[in-house]
């Protein structure tokens, strides 16, 4: 009798025992799934935060590239020079993955805010080549893979130059992104 009694105290034991590791188990799981789950909302915010600080530093690029800076006799000036802006579309056609690359989906643009001019619409080739140019449009579309609608938009004043008529204009560059 006293065997059998000792080898039920021992089994009580022992269920005691596993479900002292059954509770502790279920407890760290379950904390294991919290901690991931704040983890991975960090990670998310952060890769948010981190994109949109890609989109402001492409917004700072973007006037000091050699491709749409003025300069004379090798002297930079921090102004967009107009007149490169039509061969900088015809670049960024003829280079689509490099820009594409860099770029990423996008849509950039550049308006004239002052003065406004009569008349509101992109300037192409045409435009350029009129005799009442610059007045005659106010905006360049410099690129454009933007493929949703939603879309945030960073903007940035800068100096335009307008080299035929010899005016400096003041422009907005904005950065359209999803």
């Amino acid at each position: 009798m006293v065997a059998s009694q000792s080898s039920k105290k021992g089994q009580v034991q022992m269920m005691e025992t596993i479900m002292v590791l059954v509770v502790f188990i279920i407890i760290l799981i379950v904390g294991m799934v919290f901690f991931w789950g704040v983890v991975m909302k960090d990670i998310g915010a952060s890769a948010k935060e981190l994109e949109e600080e890609k989109y402001y530093v492409l917004t700072s690029i973007l006037p000091t590239l050699p491709e749409l800076l003025y300069s004379e006799a090798t002297n930079e000036e921090e102004y967009i020079d107009t007149s490169k802006i039509l061969a900088f579309q015809k670049t960024i056609a003829d280079q689509t993955s490099h820009y594409s690359q860099l770029f990423g989906q996008t849509r950039i643009s550049i308006e004239q805010t002052y003065p406004k001019p009569a008349t509101i619409k992109e300037c192409t080739l045409r435009e350029f080549t009129n005799t009442d140019y610059p007045d005659n449009c106010n905006s360049w579309i410099l690129y454009n893979k933007l493929t949703t609608r939603i879309t945030r938009k960073i903007t940035m004043p800068v100096s335009l130059y307008f080299p035929s008529s010899n005016q400096w204009r003041i422009g907005r560059l904005i950065v359209e992104y999803a």
